[in-house]
């Protein structure tokens, strides 16, 4: 007689634990950083902080936040809306302006109903706010 297989069951929970172990990843590092924080001494710390401050800093001046991944923010599309007013351009002109079609309605489905954009679209627009 056959045996009733059971990798399926065995499957499921492998995939449940990969699941929970990024997280349980992120707290082992947590609880790392504090043990070393609690044994490191004064000067230590303080080059610690000193190091996390400057790398803090270069971090929020790479990412000037236009869009939460795909997403523009709020503020990005605001802008965006701004700009595009005082040169009386429509997405389309934003869209040959930073490389790509004019045709392509990517720009205005963001705009107008917060769709998702391609990641090289949101990085063109990035470098044409920085820029423009």
């Amino acid at each position: 007689m056959a045996r009733a297989k059971k990798k399926p069951e065995k499957a499921g929970r492998r995939k449940m634990r990969a699941a929970v172990r990024p997280a349980d990843d992120a707290l082992e590092g947590l609880l790392r950083l504090k043990k070393a924080w609690m044994k490191a001494s004064e000067p230590e710390r303080m080059l610690f902080l000193g190091w996390l401050q400057e790398n803090s800093q270069e971090a929020a001046a790479l990412s000037p936040g236009i869009a939460h991944g795909r997403y523009l923010t709020p503020d990005a599309i605001d802008e965006i809306r701004a700009r595009m007013m005082r040169r009386g351009w429509t997405a389309g002109d934003v869209m040959a302006h930073i490389g790509f079609s004019p045709e392509d309605p990517a720009l205005e489905n963001a705009l107008a109903r917060g769709a998702a954009l391609r990641l090289v679209v949101v990085a063109a627009l990035t470098h044409w706010l920085a820029n423009g």
